[in-house]
């Protein structure tokens, strides 16, 4: 949980069940927390597909859980590191 404050260091892992297809990725970004209240936010990927061969269509999420009228700021950037 990041307290409140200026260039808090947020982390995130991803851990594929199939490693063997997918490889694991991690990131961090500095963010500035405004509000102390804790919401538990979830991110939720959509659903994609593709045929062998074709381009990796767009991979979106959607995240919920925000609180006191609190939204996401900016894109969300996905690295694909496969």
């Amino acid at each position: 949980m990041l307290t409140a404050g200026a260039s808090q260091s947020l982390a995130v892992t991803f851990t594929p069940t199939d490693a063997v297809d997918y490889n694991s990725a991690s990131a961090s970004v500095s963010i500035n927390v405004n509000q102390t209240q804790a919401a538990h936010l979830t991110m939720t990927a959509i659903s994609a597909s593709r045929k062998y061969g074709q381009a990796n269509p767009a991979f979106t999420a959607s995240i919920s859980g925000f609180i006191n009228g609190g939204h996401r700021v900016g894109a969300l950037r996905v690295a694909l590191l496969h």
